[in-house]
């Protein structure tokens, strides 16, 4: 709690640092520091007061770490996924359910099975999602802009000038999704259409509720020119399958219809199978599915599907893979149906952490020869597919040749104009992402506060230290050049034992009683559009300054903010007697 009253501020918090151990240390060597920081800072030694609620709320950030880092469960968890991950196994700690998220992972390293654990729990994870915080609003939109060049003049055949291509319709859909607790959920859609001069309009209402981790259920209604109501369930298993069961309404009937979808990893996790099947309530078929994806390391995921009911090519084949890195992604896959073939490619780029640019072409035989835009932000999404010629159109395979080859061209050209610059904005983008929220950073006025609680240790610290000729932070500062700049003696005092300090790697600014120095730059000055531009900057790097005794010697060594520290250091420069 803080002075004036307030809770001191919850933060993404690195457990590692908060108990100044190494990534690889030993539990003993945990056990040590966490009671080292009992003894020393619990609340019980503080007077009544405003000191022993800071104390306490210390006390509950280091008992956590130790919670995380003792349990090796929540341990890997936190390495590989970080806290909001913790967070969500956690809360199948106590569940006397085998198949819930922490009991299953608990098996598998109680049978010393750490890499399925580790499969699990992404697989987990990237199937529920996680949420960010208590309650939160998602927002997807979707706007579709079709056009066509058919009626115009087409890379400059026959005198007329080459016009731009027409607009043929329009399409937005806009869904929000608001979780007010861990368990409730609710989402309102509407969508507008115009085609052809015609226009209709639909809506939807959700609501979402999680008994248990592991388990939804679903209630819905489409709000259109014909009312649809659905109720359904979804479980996720202990091996990652995915039941879902869904009872819908037909418009205009007093029938119902019926429909089961199972995804489950196959043949040792080697692929991935997804069969639907859906039937009336008088037991006629309405549709079918069957697919199977590949999930082999370093090599294409290929897909195969076959359905019957579900759109106009029941035979469906096609191949995803990393071109050169995670962010470029090629797409190719082909369909066959009574109606003709279906033939698309697709080139996905990645041009910012959240953003992603799809060029492509699609040979249809009802449709003939479209252009293919996309472009992905967050929950944004914006398409232009642009109908370049029919299929009984003249020279249409030279135009498929042309847009095949000026499609190839301009992802190219993308890719080297943003290779660069995309990095710096990955990284800037990220940064900005998280600590920008407020639970993600520690605050310096709690920083303080806990500089408060270390200063006797410190000063006990260096007076023993005196005595023996030992180690003496004379000053520390951690500083940006040019920039912010916190003296940070006190902090490094009190970890110094028996004539030694030692600082763990990583950011400084997770340390007890450090604070991040520079916040990114605000997003209202730093909108997604100028995020094109190769200007943004990265935030400088932190970095460690100590000028300390040891022995008959004063020294003075400088370290990059994520460095690992050793004291005393050969490295360090000798400044003369102490």
């Amino acid at each position: 709690m803080n002075q004036d009253g307030t809770m001191a501020p919850t933060f993404n918090m690195d457990p590692y640092a908060i108990l100044n151990v190494d990534r690889d240390a030993s539990e003993a060597k945990i056990q040590s520091s966490y009671k080292s920081l009992s003894r020393a800072l619990h609340p019980d030694k503080q007077p009544p007061g405003a000191s022993r609620e800071i104390a306490q709320e210390v006390f509950v950030l280091f008992k956590n770490a130790q919670e995380i880092l003792t349990d090796p469960v929540l341990r890997q968890v936190y390495d590989d996924h970080g806290n909001e991950a913790v967070r969500i196994v956690k809360m199948s700690m106590h569940s006397p359910d085998p198949e819930m998220l922490y009991p299953t992972l608990l098996k598998y390293h109680q049978l010393d099975q750490k890499k399925k654990a580790k499969e699990y729990i992404q697989k987990a994870l990237e199937t529920a999602g996680i949420e960010r915080s208590d309650h939160q609003i998602q927002v997807q939109t979707t706007v579709e802009l079709p056009c066509s060049t058919e009626s115009t003049v087409f890379l400059g055949e026959g005198s007329e000038p080459i016009n731009i291509p027409e607009l043929s319709g329009a399409s937005i859909s806009v869904s929000s999704t608001s979780s007010s607790t861990s368990k409730w959920d609710m989402t309102v859609g509407v969508s507008s259409e115009i085609d052809k001069g015609k226009g209709r309009s639909s809506g939807s209402i959700g609501i979402g509720y999680k008994p248990q981790q592991g388990t939804q259920i679903n209630a819905n209604a489409d709000l259109s020119n014909f009312t649809r109501f659905s109720l359904g369930t979804t479980r996720t298993l202990a091996n990652n399958t995915i039941l879902t069961a869904t009872a819908r309404s037909i418009p205009n009937s007093r029938k119902m219809a019926l429909s089961l979808v199972s995804h489950r990893n196959l043949w040792r996790n080697q692929l991935r199978g997804t069969w639907a099947l859906g039937v009336g309530s008088d037991l006629s078929m309405h549709y079918s599915l069957l697919s199977l994806t590949t999930l082999w390391n370093d090599f294409p995921a290929i897909t195969a599907k076959i359905n019957l009911g579900v759109n106009h090519f029941p035979i469906k084949l096609s191949a995803k893979h990393k071109l050169d890195g995670e962010n470029h992604i090629g797409l190719v896959s082909f369909g066959w149906g009574p109606s003709g073939i279906e033939l698309k490619a697709l080139l996905s780029r990645a041009i910012t952490a959240y953003a992603n640019l799809s060029l492509g072409i699609k040979h249809a035989t009802h449709s003939g020869l479209t252009w293919l835009i996309q472009l992905e932000r967050g929950g944004f999404t914006f398409r232009v597919p642009i109908s370049i010629s029919s299929i009984i159109s003249p020279a249409y395979a030279e135009k498929m040749i042309y847009m095949s080859f000026l499609t190839y061209l301009l992802d190219s050209v993308i890719g080297e104009t943003i290779q660069d610059a995309s990095k710096e904005l990955l990284h800037s983008e990220t940064n900005e992402n998280l600590d920008s929220k407020s639970e993600s950073h520690k605050t310096q006025d709690f920083a303080e506060q806990q500089v408060q609680l270390m200063k006797n240790t410190a000063i006990l610290n260096m007076e023993r230290e005196q005595q023996r000729n030992g180690l003496v932070i004379y000053q520390a500062r951690y500083f940006v050049e040019q920039g912010p700049s916190v003296d940070v003696s006190t902090q490094l005092q009190f970890w110094v034992r028996n004539g030694v300090l030692q600082l763990p790697s990583g950011s400084k600014s997770h340390l007890m009683g450090f604070y991040t120095l520079m916040k990114p730059p605000s997003k209202r000055k730093n909108r997604w559009w100028r995020r094109w531009q190769a200007t943004d900057k990265i935030l400088p790097v932190p970095q460690l300054c100590i000028r300390y005794a040891s022995g008959d010697s004063t020294y003075e060594i400088t370290i990059q903010d994520t460095e690992a520290l050793f004291l005393p250091n050969d490295e360090a420069v000798a400044l003369g007697a102490r």
